[in-house]
């Protein structure tokens, strides 16, 4: 949560970090930074559909 809070990090990935080759465009698809509440919950609940968490024990 937060663009403006993290502005300055996603700024630096895309610049630095793919500049120098250390992560590929996929990479910027493994985060995803919003400032809505409902579109978070939206991302986090999309993820557990596709992923379902089991204990390993």
């Amino acid at each position: 949560m937060g663009t403006d809070y993290w502005k300055g990090l996603v700024d630096w990935i895309k610049t630095v970090l793919m500049n120098e080759k250390m992560i590929s465009p996929d990479d910027l698809d493994l985060f995803h930074v919003t400032d809505d509440p409902v579109e978070a919950a939206t991302i986090i609940a999309d993820f557990y559909k596709k992923h379902v968490m089991r204990t390993n024990f």
